[in-house]
C-alpha cells in the first residue's frame, strides 16, 4: 500500500481531494501496512496517525431474469470481469407447448463488465407439442391413426361399413 500523509486540525475528517484516483476503483486507507484495520475517511482523526492507501475495486450487480422477471441469479463483478452466466434454465411445459432454453437476450459469452450493472433474461425457443389420435372399431383395428400439432381439429375417417348378422 501507497504510505500518505496529511496534516489535520484535531477533530477533523480525512479530506477525500486529496487521494490518487484509481480507475473502478473506491480508495481505502488502513491503520497498518497489511490492510488489515479498515479506517473510514469520516472517521475524525484525533491524534497523529500513519494511514495507508488502498484500493478496491468497484463491483457491479448483474441480475439474469427468468422470461417471467423472476430473480434466478445476481452477481457482483468488478469492471474487466468476465461475466458468468449461471447454468441454463428450464421452463415448464404447457399442454400446447415444451421450452428450450436458447440463451440470454443482451448476453454473449465471453463478455466482460464495463461501468453499469447489467441485466440478461432467458430466451426460451417454443415448439408445438405433437399428440397422437386413433380410431378403433369395435374389433380392435385401427381405422385411423394420426400424429397431429396440437389445436388441431380431429377428423374422423370414413364410417366403417359391418356386415349384418342374423341378429342385426
Amino acid at each position: 500500500g501507497e504510505e500518505v500523509s496529511f496534516t489535520h486540525t484535531p477533530g477533523t475528517v480525512i479530506n477525500a481531494s486529496y487521494i490518487p484516483v484509481k480507475p473502478h476503483h473506491t480508495p481505502v486507507f488502513y491503520k497498518d501496512e497489511n490492510h488489515t484495520e479498515k479506517i473510514s475517511v469520516d472517521t475524525p482523526i484525533s491524534e497523529n496517525i500513519t494511514l495507508y492507501l488502498g484500493y478496491e475495486p468497484i463491483l457491479y450487480t448483474n441480475t439474469f431474469l427468468d422470461d417471467d422477471g423472476s430473480v434466478i441469479k445476481t452477481e457482483s463483478v468488478p469492471y474487466g470481469t468476465v461475466i458468468t452466466p449461471p447454468e441454463s434454465p428450464t421452463k415448464e411445459a404447457t399442454a400446447q407447448y415444451t421450452y428450450t432454453f436458447a440463451g440470454w437476450k443482451g448476453f454473449t459469452e465471453g463478455m466482460v463488465q464495463y461501468e453499469t450493472p447489467l441485466a440478461f433474461t432467458a430466451v426460451y425457443t417454443a415448439t408445438v407439442n405433437q399428440y397422437t389420435y386413433k380410431f378403433i372399431d369395435d374389433n380392435g383395428e385401427v381405422l385411423k391413426e394420426e400424429t397431429v400439432d396440437y389445436g388441431t381439429i380431429i377428423t374422423p375417417p370414413e364410417a366403417p361399413v359391418k356386415e349384418a348378422t342374423a341378429q342385426y
